[in-house]
């Protein structure tokens, strides 16, 4: 089985997730590409999602590519030694993670990989977690690690609540 350092998925994950400050869970997957004759081509691909958390409740989110970038970059150099055909990470704001390091999946083909409808598992990792995820806005909700919600506030009276008050 291979391992990855937890030290370095954290720094993935922030990484990805850097500007986005509601983040609740990033979901990646790299995916390494085959030439036409069914080898390992010289490059891979990648897809993620990004869990924002706000005020308007969930959305799913691209975030900045060329931070995810160098990032995916990293994993891969992790995996030099391995002869993987998919990684999948699954980190939530609150530090839980899965890590899977795939070695009995086929190869994606190379050749119209940004179109594969495979991904759309994680294009569409909101939709199809949605139970999942409203879960984990709870676990989140319930350590007080959910962005997002505005803090309960004191009533503050001011000079206009003084003549407001009654009595």
């Amino acid at each position: 089985m291979v391992e990855i350092d937890d030290a370095d998925v954290d720094e993935y994950v922030t990484e990805i997730t850097k500007g986005q400050s509601n983040w609740i869970r990033l979901v990646v997957w790299v995916s390494r590409l085959a030439e036409p004759d069914g080898s390992p081509a010289g490059s891979s691909t990648a897809a993620h999602r990004i869990i924002v958390h706000d005020s308007a409740g969930l959305r799913a989110e691209y975030g900045s590519t060329m931070d995810a970038y160098d990032a995916f970059r990293r994993m891969e150099v992790t995996l030099k030694d391995v002869d993987w055909s998919e990684l999948r990470i699954v980190a939530d704001r609150d530090g839980q993670h899965d890590i899977e390091v795939l070695t009995d999946q086929p190869l994606r083909p190379e050749e119209d990989s940004g179109s594969d409808p495979y991904w759309d598992q994680v294009h569409d990792y909101l939709e199809l977690n949605r139970t999942e995820m409203d879960a984990l806005v709870e676990r989140l909700r319930a350590s007080g690690d959910l962005p997002g919600e505005a803090a309960p506030t004191e009533q503050r009276r001011g000079v206009l609540g003084y003549f407001r008050r009654d009595g």
